[in-house]
């Protein structure tokens, strides 16, 4: 498993080059991890049992041997060619996710007016999946911090432009053309700053179905996903464009591969929901009512998730649950309506139509 390619594709963590690793072999790790100023150490064994590998991980502080975190990951042994690369970006992955979780509470830590680019960017990453006004807004600031910290920093720009999709996706649709012009302006300074970043050719990604060029977007989610095969959100990006106006069976595969490789993510209930949606294209109104109640059932979901439920499950003809969730709607947003919905999404015929007999049901006003 070349669980350096993994890694260095993610372009958020830096590690030491192979030849120098294999000259570090045998040194004790706080001592290796001082010559080359790493500031994690990662140990891991891979066993198989039966037709299963399990590899168990450990993810340390060199300097004073604190364990921040220890898992094990597994997968079928399906084949000696396929189950390696599965098992390495799950890997890659789930470190990501918990370097990332320790970067942002020492930066919960820190003084704001102290805070180094990395550190701002993480106190914005910890808001922007709040999906509030107030928190995109201060999540924003902190972006904006770390890009005037660092203008050669990607990935601000790329949070920047994911705050700028949820204003003109959710937030702030009275200014749905201004946000998207600032959602598609940030993500090209992110690329400007680092062409190869997969973070901010995700951004651009979403930018362009912002602006309704859905070919392009699957084009540019499609590089992203070559650039770093186990970067979740970029198989969940391309989930949410094909389940609304591409393929809907590519729309499944890649939510299931955005599921499988960060199975606690805070896009969860956004999976959920592109299955949802692709699920009722292609006919399967249970099984996607199924996926539309767990969307609404993850603690961060909005009201266009909420609303995504209620429809659904109108469509399943659950009308009682479809009801529970018309009144979470209520409580999120008492003028809501399906203009909303349907100028947030961009809903094929099929789609839309199934929506709109629903909202009549659920008492959704047009």
């Amino acid at each position: 498993m070349n669980i350096y390619l993994y890694i260095a594709k993610l372009r958020s963590i830096s590690v030491i080059a192979r030849g120098t690793a294999l000259a570090l072999r045998g040194q004790a790790p706080a001592v290796a991890a001082t010559s080359v100023n790493a500031q994690y150490v990662v140990y891991g064994q891979l066993r198989r049992e039966g037709k299963r590998y399990l590899v168990s991980l450990e993810l340390s502080d060199p300097e004073s041997g604190r364990v921040f975190w220890i898992d094990e990951l597994g997968c079928d042994a399906v084949d000696s060619f396929s189950t390696p690369p599965v098992l390495a970006a799950r890997i890659v992955t789930a470190l990501d996710a918990e370097i990332h979780i320790i970067e942002r509470n020492r930066a919960l830590l820190t003084p704001p007016a102290s805070l180094d680019a990395w550190q701002a960017y993480h106190r914005g990453l910890a808001l922007m999946y709040r999906f509030t006004k107030g928190d995109n807004h201060e999540a924003q600031q902190f972006f904006a911090k770390a890009v005037a910290l660092d203008p050669t920093f990607s990935r601000s720009y790329a949070g920047l432009s994911f705050t700028h999709f949820q204003n003109a996706f959710l937030l702030q649709a009275r200014e749905r053309e201004r946000e998207i012009a600032l959602a598609f302006e940030r993500a090209g300074q992110g690329l400007e700053a680092d062409p190869s970043d997969p973070a901010a050719h995700c951004a651009m990604g979403r930018a362009l179905w912002l602006r309704r060029e859905h070919d392009s977007a699957t084009g540019e989610l499609d590089h992203t996903v070559r650039l770093s095969p186990s970067y979740a959100l970029a198989h969940y990006a391309l989930s949410f464009v094909h389940c609304q106006t591409g393929d809907p069976a590519r729309a499944l595969d890649a939510a299931e591969i955005a599921n499988r490789l960060s199975p606690l993510d805070p896009m969860l209930f956004g999976m959920h929901g592109t299955r949802t949606f692709a699920l009722l294209r292609l006919g399967k109104v249970q099984e996607a009512a199924e996926f539309a109640i767990r969307a609404g059932q993850q603690p961060n979901s909005h009201v266009h998730a909420h609303a995504i439920a209620a429809l659904t499950l109108a469509a399943a003809g659950r009308i009682s649950e479809a009801r529970t969730e018309r009144g979470r709607i209520r409580a999120l947003r008492p003028d809501y309506n399906f203009r909303h919905f349907k100028d947030a999404f961009h809903l094929m015929d099929d789609l839309k139509n199934i929506c709109q007999k629903a909202a009549r049901v659920v008492q959704i006003p047009d």
